[in-house]
């Protein structure tokens, strides 16, 4: 009798041992990988990547040689960088590779333009030069920002950014650029 139970649980066994090593195998991975992003040189860490997963280099890497310099296709030497966004919000925006700044958790600025986008919904550009949208609608008996008028932008919960005008309630805002 016990020797029937063996032959039917027998299939079962030797793909649950193989499921085990394979987890063991992906936690050894992930170890690994964490372990390449303590590394600041892109290329090496890159390379790091490449060795804990197996990969081997792509084939047009190994094949072909880099051009000489100043031919057309070869790598330039002079590296343009765009120009950072700045001012309050501006790690909202898409960014570049490059380190984000520490930025405050408030600020207070002046709107130098605005507009009406839908009713009780406003656009705003501020004085640092940033300019922000309302994404909800501001109650009926909200009193909108002039332009001149001073307005406290702070940061909310999970990202999002908060404006604050003569004592109302808060309004919340993205930026837009």
């Amino acid at each position: 009798m016990r020797l029937r139970y063996v032959l039917v649980l027998a299939p079962f066994a030797l793909p649950a041992a193989a499921m085990a090593q394979s987890a063991a195998d992906d936690a050894a991975a992930m170890r690994a990988l964490r372990d390449c992003t303590r590394i600041a040189d892109v290329p090496s860490r890159v390379a790091c990547y490449d060795a804990a997963m197996g990969a081997s280099p792509p084939v047009a890497a190994r094949a072909l040689p880099a051009p000489p310099l100043g031919t057309p296709g070869a790598p330039s030497t002079a590296r343009v960088a765009p120009t950072p966004q700045r001012g309050f919000g501006a790690d909202a925006l898409p960014q570049t590779a490059s380190a984000r700044e520490a930025l405050p958790q408030r600020e207070q600025l002046r709107i130098t333009a605005m507009r009406e986008l839908r009713p009780r919904t406003f656009a705003l550009t501020l004085a640092d030069g940033g300019q922000w949208e309302f994404t909800d609608e501001a109650p009926l008996a909200y009193d909108p920002p002039r332009v001149g008028a001073a307005v406290e932008l702070r940061r909310g919960a999970l990202g999002s950014f908060m404006l604050e005008y003569a004592g109302q309630p808060s309004i919340r805002v993205k930026r837009v650029r």
